[in-house]
């Protein structure tokens, strides 16, 4: 049964920049599904002041117009908000940047480890950082640092000429699923009950460094295979690398497994 979106003017669920993502990324399912204009406040509930405008505009750009050709940004005051289940129970459809299942050969790891809610979920302290990204290192990969040093354009670009992404539970965790890229959540201390409800994609979920440390050997050793054995949301696995590949491109997705990567 489809939704009647009819004289609505929907939010986000929160201000930070997964939220507003998320949010964005139903909001375009919901127009395209129901051929149907969505409008979308630039108002929190709090109040106008409490705002992210300049967060929605950037991620707009990050979509095709005939994307977002029925979604409608607009100032007015928001009268509904989508529930939390909604927003999480969803597949991604793919940004402009998209990641292609060719690039596990590629020698680059993105990562961000200072997601600024929730602290709970960052790393203890630089040294553990430090520790993570010396083993990556030595796996013979560079580390590309993502965050509000770069734009977000620069960030999903970034990311889908990666052969991964890590982090912990944030904004850019969220724009690597909207890219397609395979990525890891580290949650530390964080509950990890609720990711795992998140249907933006497959992803892997692990406690701490020492975890991701044997993850990404096995992933790094094994290819795709190996995580589409590990990945949560694997009911969606085939739907995912479709979404990844080009009109250009062939082969037997549902059953893609890369050869062993040994150096």
């Amino acid at each position: 049964m489809k939704r009647n979106h009819e004289g609505q003017i929907y939010h986000s669920h929160g201000r930070a920049l997964g939220d507003v993502l998320a949010s964005t990324m139903l909001y375009l399912r919901w127009s395209q599904e129901n051929e149907q204009p969505i409008k979308m406040s630039t108002w929190y509930f709090k109040g106008r002041k409490k705002g992210y405008s300049y967060k929605l505009h950037e991620i707009l750009e990050l979509f095709t117009p005939e994307q977002t050709a029925k979604l409608i940004i607009t100032d007015e005051k928001p009268t509904i908000r989508h529930s939390s289940d909604e927003g999480i129970d969803q597949i991604f459809q793919r940004i402009k940047h998209k990641w292609h299942p060719s690039n596990v050969t590629s020698k680059i790891i993105a990562y961000q480890f200072d997601g600024k809610n929730h602290k709970e979920k960052n790393f203890p302290n630089q040294e553990a950082e430090q520790d993570v990204l010396n083993y990556i290192n030595q796996l013979g990969y560079q580390t590309v640092k993502l965050g509000k040093e770069k734009s977000l354009n620069e960030c999903a670009k970034i990311l889908s000429y990666s052969f991964s992404f890590v982090g912990v539970p944030s904004g850019m965790s969220v724009l690597s699923a909207a890219v397609g890229i395979p990525y890891i959540v580290i949650t530390h201390k964080l509950g990890q009950e609720w990711l795992k409800r998140v249907k933006y994609g497959p992803f892997i979920i692990c406690q701490d460094g020492n975890e991701y440390k044997q993850i990404i050997k096995d992933y790094h050793e094994q290819g795709l295979e190996y995580f589409r054995q590990e990945c949560i949301n694997q009911d969606n696995w085939t739907e995912w690398l479709k979404t990844c590949w080009t009109c250009n491109d062939c082969g037997q997705l549902e059953t893609l497994v890369e050869p062993s990567r040994q150096e």
